[in-house]
């Protein structure tokens, strides 16, 4: 170790407390790896930190030695941002993990970045309030790092993203320059809209570490539905005539044949069979929420009736919350059901317009497909968000290692002229910034790191993310 390194490291045990700082290499070899196929550098230090004033003095530490710093929380991200670079600080924000306020009266609630997200939600909804956002790793995941993705989920559609629902942000900038943008303000267009800036950055422009959240009331009536198909195409068709039917689904599902045979296969849970009976084929799952019962059941069997008349050929409804939480069991299950049937798959996040989401499926099952790697996808058809999967099917390593980029390249390509995005929630992070000029060929990404040098000047916050 170097001698300025011994300096730094020494400082940051003084002004943050030596226990919070940890050497172990062991320790710092756990934190190289998030959800993503990636694994980074070893970092020089992981510091735990608890307080604002903790984040404060290890930027201001980090500044002064010119130390790049790179933040993490739970670590569940699947595009490598929380992925630590050789030598860096790992500023750790999983113990700063406290729900503030619950104010019922403004409708908010106040929290710092390593609260997981799961139980956020359980806890405003237990004073009658509602946190719509639910990536599928709700129950591992923590809200800072879904404000460092934007993150969404299935009830996006009808609810929006994170970025929908933050309305106060305080941190520190890369310097330990403090920021506090926004409040309790439900409507505030005062200056530029820096919150919408700062979510979905993936912790390059600055460290969060005090959120404040909008809230709904929680719809006191929720009923979810499975509806099984021929084929996606007839499922999409019916999908989009849902909207032009008058009804607002909380929720709109496309789950692959394929993934359901194969994610029922490895739940292997006796009770959800029985609710699904013989269900085979591509399935459309659907949930309506609302303030008024007989409402929400008149939607749901004018869904019921629009698919039934267009080729439906099975509807598992679940009215009460039990068999609503074994068809959720099925959709968030998905990813580990094909993890566990390929180790080896890629997933990737991609979004095209609705219209084109027929067209979609019909590359990913004819074009993209083949002997060594099977493609499928699944997600949320309400919003065009789809999470795309490349499943191994070659035994041969270096074939596999070749077509599963081939197809990756073809995959964006494809997106890319249907309209679409690289990602809808997962963010950009390490594993697909060299794509990010398909979406930007036109200087706007050199106007990103234009913000970025402002705000970031020696570039020590999660260097080498993004761009």
């Amino acid at each position: 170790m170097l001698d300025i390194d011994i300096q730094w490291i020494a400082e940051l045990k003084i002004k943050i407390g030596a226990p919070k700082v940890q050497e172990s290499t062991e320790a710092l070899a756990a934190m190289q790896k998030d959800k993503s196929p990636l694994a980074g550098g070893l970092p020089s230090v992981r510091v735990n930190v608890e307080t604002d004033t903790d984040v404060k003095n290890l930027l201001q530490i980090a500044s002064q030695y010119k130390i790049p710093v790179v933040a993490r929380g739970a670590g569940t991200g699947t595009t490598g941002g929380a992925i630590p670079i050789k030598g860096c600080i790992l500023l750790s924000l999983e113990k700063m993990n406290r729900i503030l306020e619950i104010d019922t009266e403004n409708r908010m609630v106040v929290c710092e970045p390593g609260v997981i997200t799961g139980n956020l939600s359980k806890a405003v909804e237990e004073k009658g309030l509602f946190y719509p956002p639910d990536p599928a790793s709700l129950e591992i995941c923590s809200i800072g790092g879904n404000i460092a993705e934007n993150a969404g989920g299935p009830r996006a559609f009808k609810y929006g993203v994170t970025r929908d629902y933050v309305i106060g942000l305080e941190g520190y900038f890369a310097n330990g320059e403090p920021f506090k943008f926004g409040g309790k303000q439900l409507k505030n267009v005062a200056g530029y809209d820096m919150i919408a800036l700062l979510v979905g950055s993936e912790g390059t422009l600055g460290i969060v570490t005090k959120i404040t959240l909008k809230l709904r009331v929680l719809p006191p009536y929720r009923q979810s539905m499975l509806l099984v198909f021929p084929s996606v195409p007839e499922l999409i068709s019916v999908a989009n005539q849902v909207f032009f039917a008058g009804i607002e689904p909380a929720c709109m599902e496309l789950i692959d044949g394929f993934c359901l045979s194969e994610t029922r296969r490895f739940l292997h849970d006796p009770s959800l069979e029985k609710s699904l009976g013989s269900a085979t084929g591509p399935a459309l799952l659907i949930e309506c929420d609302g303030n008024f019962e007989e409402g929400l059941h008149q939607g749901i069997t004018k869904i019921a009736r629009l698919a039934e008349k267009h080729g439906c050929v099975e509807k598992i409804e679940a009215a009460d919350r039990e068999s609503q939480a074994l068809i959720w069991k099925l959709r968030r299950n998905i990813s580990h059901a094909l993890r566990a049937l390929s180790p080896d798959k890629m997933s990737e996040d991609i979004v095209v317009p609705p219209a084109k989401l027929a067209r979609l499926f019909s590359i990913l099952h004819d074009d993209l497909s083949r002997d060594a790697a099977q493609v499928l996808g699944f997600g949320h058809i309400g919003d065009g968000n789809v999470h795309v999967n490349i499943l191994r099917k070659t035994s041969d390593n270096k074939i596999w290692q070749v077509e599963k980029e081939k197809i990756r390249n073809q995959l964006f390509d494809e997106v890319m002229g249907l309209g679409g995005s690289l990602s809808g929630e997962h963010g950009i992070g390490l594993t697909k910034k060299a794509f990010l000029s398909q979406q930007y060929p036109y200087g706007e990404i050199n106007k990103m790191k234009q913000i970025k040098a402002v705000l970031d000047p020696q570039n020590i916050l999660n260097p080498t993310k993004i761009f």
